[in-house]
């Protein structure tokens, strides 16, 4: 075995056991397999950056989102800004938009969270356009990422009481998507589908609908809260 592919395996099994201590909530541990990971990979870019620049930029998320969930908000966002410029130039393959509608949704909630609301309302609206740059126009498209990014979308203005006229039929289609996707897997979309109601709620309270707001709340009930 190769040098390289030694390193790419080591790089490999590192990325899986951080992937591991993510779903266990051990997030410290993750971010510290991930970075690793990611020294790998900045290390074979030296001799092939075409190669290997996508695989840094995953790892590179993925210790961005382990970050975020330590609350190391400006390390996140950081690391996902690293992320989309090393992506950026492969957004002419289709495989690459989700990857890049994944980061810069992340990239804007961490923004978000720390108080750069123009940026995150920027951003958010890059995220949508990068998730339905691979989806089929018209009717109704039944994706979970698009529905989730759209949810933030609309969060976000709601938050900041800007665009309003563009967050309700945004929050209306996140909902409109996790309802279809709930009719089919109630345990794994409808918690989903409550919070994009809750969204709507807020968005109905900023344009002076309370009476239909409050609505959503009574059905919601103790779901979210």
């Amino acid at each position: 075995m190769s040098r390289e592919d030694q390193l790419i395996a080591r790089a490999s099994r590192l990325e899986s056991r951080g992937s591991d201590w993510y779903a266990d909530g051990r997030f410290e541990q993750a971010a510290a397999d991930f970075e690793q990971a990611a020294a790998i990979y900045r290390e074979l870019m030296v001799d092939s950056p075409t190669r290997f620049a996508l695989r840094l930029a995953a790892e590179i998320n993925n210790l961005a989102l382990a970050r975020a969930k330590l609350g190391r908000y400006e390390e996140a966002v950081s690391a996902l800004t690293e992320a989309i410029q090393l992506a950026g130039p492969y957004d002419d393959q289709p495989e690459v938009l989700p990857f890049l509608g994944g980061v810069t949704s992340s990239l804007a909630g961490a923004l978000a969270e720390l108080g750069q609301q123009a940026e995150a309302l920027a951003i958010s609206e890059r995220a949508v356009l990068f998730r339905r740059a691979v989806l089929p126009a018209g009717e109704l498209i039944i994706d979970a990422d698009l529905a989730k990014t759209l949810r933030l979308y609309a969060q976000l203005r709601a938050a900041a009481g800007v665009e309003l006229d563009r967050a309700q039929p945004t929050i209306g289609e996140s909902v409109a998507i996790y309802q279809e996707l709930a009719a089919g897997d109630p345990a794994q979309y409808e918690p989903e589908l409550f919070a994009s109601f809750a969204v709507m709620a807020t968005v109905l309270d900023r344009v002076g609908r309370d009476d239909e707001a409050q609505a959503i709340r009574t059905f919601l009930g103790d779901k979210i809260y």
